[in-house]
């Protein structure tokens, strides 16, 4: 607002000065002047008119800095919204991950609570792809911090998911069982694509252990252990048909 102000009181000094220039010539003789008498109605009328011309111009120029101002304002607002929605959305995954290994540590698949573990797993995977889609269309230089920190977590949420769902299966077992259902084939090749996806984000980038100084905030694992979760529980390599469009 203020930026705004301080442009309209300089256009106004700009006018004002042009009008005096174009009435009084410094440079010629006060005898060459010749004393013209004007009515009153035409003076009052050209003030007037000049007086119209100031308020339109500075209102224009009003509306034309504040609204450049307010665009600027509500973009930086804007991303920052998202940025934020996508931290605290980082933070529930990380908080349901937790409470599955602090609560839930060696449920099996088939027993009593073994879908209120599988529900803390999803929960965090739900919330991180949450934080992936908020930020999706910003500036890749303006989110690289979170971008690290979902494609780590959600690697790793990953791997937990069919650690679980695997239940101890042998590699031949649990590839025959992927095989015979095949929409769980897919969703599996799908999610190992997402996880090997996100690991190969950190070697382009050559970023070798961004979240080393952020242990205790949003992270849950160090990225060399989530490389080796998502080495051991993505073994197999199930064959899948296509499914039909």
């Amino acid at each position: 607002m203020n930026n705004a102000l301080y442009l309209i009181i300089l256009i106004l000094g700009v006018l004002t000065a042009v009008g005096l220039s174009a009435t009084i010539n410094p440079y010629l003789d006060p005898s060459q002047y010749t004393i013209v008498k004007i009515d009153g109605e035409i003076v009052l009328g050209i003030l007037t008119f000049l007086l119209a011309f100031l308020i339109a111009t500075a209102t224009i120029a009003y509306k034309f800095v504040t609204t450049h101002f307010d665009e600027r304002n509500e973009k930086s607002f804007e991303k920052e919204r998202k940025i934020l929605g996508a931290q605290m959305n980082i933070n529930m995954g990380v908080m349901h991950m937790r409470i599955f290994r602090t609560t839930y540590h060696g449920v099996r698949k088939g027993s009593k609570n073994g879908k209120l573990a599988y529900e803390e797993i999803k929960e965090a995977i739900v919330s991180t792809r949450d934080a992936q889609d908020k930020i999706a269309g910003l500036e890749i230089d303006d989110t690289m911090r979170e971008t690290a920190l979902i494609k780590n977590n959600l690697a790793y949420y990953l791997a937990r998911k069919w650690e679980y769902l695997r239940d101890k299966k042998s590699n031949s077992q649990f590839k025959k069982d992927l095989e015979k259902k095949p929409e769980d084939g897919r969703e599996y090749l799908a999610d190992k694509e997402t996880a090997e996806s996100s690991l190969r984000f950190f070697k382009e980038n050559e970023i070798k252990n961004p979240l080393l100084n952020l242990r205790a905030e949003f992270h849950v694992e160090k990225l060399t252990d989530v490389k080796q979760a998502v080495k051991d529980s993505f073994q197999v390599e199930p064959t899948i048909k296509r499914k039909d469009p």
